[in-house]
C-alpha cells in the first residue's frame, strides 16, 4: 500500500516540478531511499502469514492481557501442554492455543466436553494452553447444561493477542460442536476471572480496554 502512494507522489512531482535531468535524478534517488526504508520497516515489523496477526510476535514482544510480560503457562514444561517453545500460550496460527487453563485435568472433562477425545484427564493438575474456540465452547456448554464453569484461568499467562479482533472467528467456532454465541460466554468468563486476578489497577484497565474493543467488534 505504501509503495503505491509513494509512486503516485513521485509521478505528480515529475509532472509539475521536474524541469531538468538533474532534478529528475535527485528526485529518483530520494524516492529510491524512501522505498528501501519502507521495505525494511515492513520486513522487520510485519508479515503476511495466513490470516493471523500481521505483527511478528517474537519472544521479546510477548505481553499478557494486563500489558505485562507474558508468563509461562506450566512453568518449566516444554512439551505436552500445547505451549510454544518458550513455555507460553502464544500460538498465532493453527488452533490458536492462547488460553492458559489451570489444572485442566481436574473436574469436568475439558476435552470430551468440547468434542475431542478424553486427553485432558491425563493432564491431571497441570496447566494447559487451550484453544480460544475450545475455551469458549467449554464455558458455553456448561451454561447450556445448567452447570457452572469449573475451570480457572491463569490470566498472567494469557497473551494480549487473545483479545484481538483478528481472532473473533476462532472464538466463535469450534470444530463441529459450535454453540451459538459461545464467543460471548468465553470472553465474559475470561473477563470476569481475570479482572479479579489483575495485579494492579493499570493492568485491570488494560484488560478492560482490550475486552471492550473485541466485544464491540462482534
Amino acid at each position: 500500500m505504501y509503495e503505491y502512494i509513494i509512486v503516485l507522489i513521485i509521478t505528480v512531482l515529475c509532472v509539475f516540478f521536474v524541469k531538468s535531468l538533474l532534478h529528475l535524478f535527485i528526485l529518483g534517488a530520494v524516492s529510491l531511499v524512501v522505498l528501501i526504508i519502507v521495505y525494511v520497516v515492513k520486513q522487520k515489523f510485519f508479515t503476511t502469514k495466513g490470516s493471523v496477526s500481521k505483527y511478528k510476535y517474537s519472544s521479546m514482544d510477548k505481553v499478557n492481557i494486563y500489558g505485562e510480560p507474558l508468563e509461562e503457562c506450566q512453568p518449566g514444561e516444554r512439551r505436552g501442554g500445547s505451549q510454544m517453545q518458550d513455555g507460553t500460550c502464544s500460538e498465532l496460527g493453527g488452533g490458536v492455543h492462547q488460553i492458559c487453563v489451570k489444572s485442566i485435568g481436574k473436574g469436568r472433562n475439558f476435552s470430551s466436553t468440547t468434542g475431542q477425545s478424553g486427553w485432558s484427564a491425563e493432564r491431571g493438575d497441570k496447566n494447559h494452553c487451550a484453544c480460544l474456540g475450545a475455551w469458549a465452547n467449554y464455558v458455553a456448554a456448561a451454561k447450556r447444561d445448567g452447570q457452572s464453569n469449573d475451570k480457572t484461568l491463569s490470566c498472567k499467562a494469557i497473551p494480549s493477542t487473545a483479545l484481538e479482533k483478528t481472532y473473533i472467528k476462532n472464538w466463535s467456532k469450534w470444530n463441529d460442536v459450535t454453540i451459538n454465541n459461545q464467543i460471548h460466554d468465553g470472553l465474559d468468563e475470561l473477563y470476569t476471572q481475570c479482572s479479579v486476578q489483575a495485579p494492579n489497577e493499570k493492568g485491570k484497565q488494560f484488560l478492560e480496554k482490550k475486552y471492550n474493543l473485541i466485544k464491540n467488534e462482534i
